[in-house]
């Protein structure tokens, strides 16, 4: 189905960069993903009350704060 779309069938996507090693949704998280060679970099969107969009999973900060 991908490789209608021109994309291949599978590949390896970094969620959130890599968060084992790195802060998650971190600049250095992803370039530690893309070093090793992932298919994909994939984040998370949010707005913040001010209308500012950050890379950030969760839709509030108690769980990393």
């Amino acid at each position: 189905m991908g490789s209608e779309l021109g994309f291949p069938d599978y590949g390896v996507i970094a969620h959130r960069g890599m968060p084992g090693h790195a802060p998650e949704e971190s600049r250095i998280a992803y370039e530690l993903a893309r070093d090793l060679g992932v298919d994909w970099l994939e984040g998370d969107v949010q707005r913040t009350s001010d209308g500012v969009l950050v890379l950030f999973h969760d839709d509030d900060l108690r769980r990393l704060t």
